[in-house]
């Protein structure tokens, strides 16, 4: 089998080198072209026809997410991975839109970025948990938007000019069944696109269930006293555990409950800040909450 050829576009040349090491390195890959900007990405690709294409989403003349674009445009087979340094929810979502394949945080570990590689050549979406958990959180809101929306456009009425005699018929019940069964469809693929989210914290994997849908994700569970245990927690199991944390995104959490900020918590863990935002995210979707605030008054009622 030939091996994948791969065209890396970012403006770092530290990155672009670094990356063109790691990729080197591997039997089954080879770089084939570089670029510093994703108008000189444009080209390598109409040019090299490479299988795969690393691309970082900011770079002058022409940024990431508008190369893919024209390149999906172009019908171009190249699969497109982006690379960013932050988790950016606009981004995955325009990303995703433009045609991508995937979306990574260059924090990642090198086996991760390149098994990302590999799952994308094969057609697979892959993203790190932190963004599959965003993912997540828009298709619930999605689903739950598309509800009562299937609701109002169930009904018909007699005065809009619906008459049975007129051909025109009322297919209201059709119309809601379609509108509530995507609505179930968007649950069940964000249920599954979390569930990747908790299998893997931080690494890089394909996330089918984005295609295929699946079972959501449990319910919250509480305590006789009305207080909130955990998602899902029986008794005696560790909070940490019931939530699916990491041993990292344990120590995140432990600090968020005290109150520091991400760049405290980056200090403290001797991280970057960028990395703690991802892990907080992770740790938000983990919770069931969409803010910091009802993190920490969650977390505060239970122990780590």
């Amino acid at each position: 089998m030939s091996p994948l050829r791969i065209v890396i576009a970012d403006d770092q040349a530290l990155m672009r080198d670094g990356l063109q090491t790691i990729v080197r390195l591997e039997p089954d890959m080879e770089v084939v072209g570089l670029a510093a900007d994703g108008a000189e990405a444009l080209e390598r690709v109409r040019e090299l026809e490479p299988d795969v294409l690393l691309l970082d989403i900011q770079m002058p003349r022409m940024g990431g997410i508008e190369c893919a674009r024209r390149l999906a445009e172009e019908g171009s087979p190249t699969v497109v991975l982006l690379l960013s340094t932050f988790l950016d929810d606009g981004y995955v979502r325009d990303g995703l839109a433009a045609g991508a394949c995937g979306y990574l945080l260059k924090d990642m570990d090198a086996p991760q970025l390149l098994d990302a590689i590999r799952d994308a050549a094969k057609g697979r979406l892959v993203m790190p948990a932190a963004v599959a958990s965003n993912v997540a959180a828009q298709l619930r809101r999605l689903a739950e938007e598309a509800a009562p929306a299937a609701a109002a456009g169930a009904g018909c009425r007699a005065d809009e000019g619906y008459r049975a005699g007129e051909g025109a018929g009322c297919r209201a019940g059709a119309g809601a069944g379609q509108a509530a069964e995507a609505g179930r469809a968007g649950a069940a693929g964000a249920g599954q696109l979390r569930e990747a989210g908790r299998a893997g914290a931080g690494q890089g994997r394909s996330v089918e269930a984005w295609r295929s849908g699946g079972p959501g994700s449990g319910p919250r569970a509480t305590a006789s006293s009305g207080h909130r245990t955990g998602v899902g927690r029986l008794p005696g199991t560790p909070a940490g555990a019931a939530w699916g944390f990491t041993e990292r995104e344990l120590e995140v959490a432990r600090h968020i409950r005290s109150g520091l900020s991400n760049k405290q918590i980056a200090a403290a863990m001797f991280m970057n800040e960028g990395t703690i935002r991802n892990y907080a995210s992770v740790i938000y979707s983990k919770l069931g909450v969409g803010d910091r605030t009802a993190a920490v008054l969650l977390l505060r009622e239970v122990e780590l």
